[in-house]
């Protein structure tokens, strides 16, 4: 065989290998951009399932916000009638407070009144007993006047006529 038959073969065993490793790193390259196609694929999906998990956690929140300010405000309310039950409960104790005062007051002058009636009742028994005595004294001395008279008339009997 020849030199130049040789040469030509080496050379297209070297170009068939060249040809050979350029298209077995085509297919490796092929094969990583699909690997990587199917990665980024898997990851964009995983991505949409987080965004859609994202979205229904920020609805979620919402509605817990929203739930959250209706128990705020139901709380506010609940404490604004307590201020009103409570400041009507102090204007009923003021007011009690007030009427027991006057019942004192009351109670004191019923009192005070009760002490005058049995000052008054002490000094008009002692005036039925003054006037007893003068009445009993006062008959004493009519009987006095009479036996006197009867006295005078049994010395003189004829004045009487």
């Amino acid at each position: 065989m020849s030199t130049g038959l040789i040469i030509a073969i080496v050379v297209v065993v070297v170009v068939l290998l060249a040809v050979l490793l350029l298209l077995g790193g085509r297919q490796k390259k092929k094969k990583e951009d699909e690997r990587r196609r199917l990665a980024a694929s898997g990851h964009r999906e995983e991505a949409k399932g987080q965004a859609q998990l994202a979205d229904r956690k920020e609805a979620e929140a919402g509605e817990v916000g929203e739930q959250a300010r209706r128990r705020r405000e139901s709380a506010e309310q609940a404490a604004e009638e307590t201020r009103r039950q409570q400041q009507v409960a102090e204007q009923a104790a003021e007011e009690a407070r007030r009427q027991q005062e006057v019942a004192e007051q009351a109670s004191e002058e019923a009192r005070r009144r009760g002490q005058a009636a049995d000052q008054e009742r002490a000094a008009a028994e002692k005036l039925d007993q003054d006037a007893s005595e003068r009445s009993s004294e006062a008959s004493r001395v009519r009987d006095d006047a009479q036996e006197r008279s009867r006295r005078a008339d049994e010395l003189d009997p004829d004045q009487n006529r």
